[in-house]
């Protein structure tokens, strides 16, 4: 036997070291191999009114971590509301688009509801609603087409004339139906527009940058607004136009035959309202001022306080305090003013001879001339949620503005409250 050498059953060493040596080889492979992600289920369904388009509804399974889209689409009359169930880590709850993070076994629904009224607004002798989806709803007189707004989609806004409707969408441009004899109507090329407003005869758009469109009769000098500059709010009464600058401070062109454009001196105005020859406004204490025509009354508003929201029809005027109760002043030959027992109301909008205004339940009240049904809002959806905003000059903390604008608007300092 040679020094240094092996004897004997060499052949099993010799297997034993070649087994240990495979053996150490692929064990760090073993080793290594990934660990199986954790899988979740995620179970999404929706209530009546809608669908789940993306990723689909019914049960998925997801690995852990995983970010899902997801898409909520409503039905036609319908608008979405929110995501509920396990929601901690859906990015936005309020959203139809948005994303969920799987981390567990997760269950969630999209919830639609019918599409509400978020805003009234009052025409001579018709009324018009906006629904939370952005369609609209009209009754009263149709005699020049002006309740034709069933088609209209994607409103934010809308104002009621003499005897026609404009919209306005949440892309900024304009819509209209009804009387065109003086091109009120003709509001086609219209964009970056934030408020409207329409008189007996013509139409006033208040634009991102501050400054007015205006088209219609123009006889009495109300279309005359092309060097207005910093208007957040217009109004517009039967041949005179107002403008609220974003300073609190008021300016007024056309029919001043009664003082209805006397305003250069109104100071901390955070919400305007014109009726037929008078016009109105709300200071940032909640007290009110008026100008005009007070034949019947309409303009007695100095002892009134606590005000929220104002309105002006062709003879009265009609406020909402901050204890949600209403008041009102003027001619009341219709029962235009009847408006004592309304609470909780939110806002409220004034035709040629009728009231309508909202509670915060959702119904539309509605009191004064009935004659071609613009009082019949019975009917209508109740309100969701209140969607209108409130817009006030800098440094006011008076929530009294019923103004309605997109998040774009103006190009100026505005304080925002909703």
């Amino acid at each position: 036997m040679k020094p240094g050498s092996w004897s004997g059953r060499i052949h099993c060493l010799r297997g034993i070291v070649a087994l240990s040596i495979i053996l150490a080889c692929i064990a760090p492979a073993v080793a290594c191999q990934p660990t199986p992600p954790l899988r979740y289920e995620l179970s999404i369904s929706s209530t009546d009114g809608g669908l789940v388009t993306t990723p689909g509804e019914g049960a998925f399974m997801h690995d852990s971590g995983e970010v899902v889209n997801l898409v909520a689409e409503a039905n036609d009359g319908y608008v979405f509301m929110n995501w509920t169930g396990d929601v901690d880590t859906v990015a936005a709850l309020n959203s139809s688009v948005t994303t969920i993070t799987v981390d567990g076994d997760y269950s969630i629904t999209a919830t639609f509801v019918m599409a509400q009224i978020s805003m009234v607004a009052a025409g001579a002798y018709h009324t018009v609603g906006l629904k939370t989806d952005g369609t609209t709803i009209a009754v009263g007189d149709d005699s020049h087409g002006q309740l034709g707004v069933g088609n209209w989609t994607d409103m934010i806004q809308i104002a009621s004339g003499g005897t026609h409707t404009v919209g306005l969408r949440d892309d900024g441009t304009v819509v209209a139906v009804g009387d065109n004899s003086y091109g009120q109507c003709e509001l086609g090329e219209w964009t970056d527009t934030v408020h409207l407003a329409a008189g007996w005869g013509h139409t006033l758009g208040a634009r991102d940058n501050g400054t007015v469109l205006a088209v219609g009769d123009d006889y009495a000098g109300q279309c005359d607004t092309d060097d207005w500059t910093g208007i957040v709010q217009v109004a517009a009464g039967d041949w005179h136009s107002v403008g609220l600058r974003y300073d609190g401070t008021v300016v007024a062109t056309g029919d001043n035959y009664l003082g209805q454009c006397d305003v250069d001196e109104w100071t901390g105005i955070v919400q305007i309202a014109t009726g037929g020859m008078h016009t109105v406004g709300i200071r940032e204490d909640g007290t009110v001022v008026a100008t005009g025509d007070n034949l019947f009354g309409q303009c007695d508003v100095e002892e009134w306080t606590g005000i929220v929201r104002i309105a002006a029809g062709w003879t009265h005027t009609v406020g909402i305090m901050d204890d949600g109760t209403a008041i009102a002043t003027g001619d009341n030959l219709y029962g235009q003013c009847n408006v004592d027992e309304w609470n909780d109301m939110v806002s409220v909008t004034a035709g040629a001879l009728h009231t309508v205004g909202m509670k915060n339940s959702g119904r539309t009240m509605a009191v004064g001339d009935n004659t071609y049904g613009q009082c019949d809002t019975d009917h209508w959806p109740h309100l969701a949620w209140v969607s209108t905003g409130l817009l006030l000059p800098p440094g006011s903390t008076t929530t009294a503005s019923w103004l309605s604008i997109p998040d774009t608007t103006p190009d100026i300092s505005l304080t925002s409250i909703i």
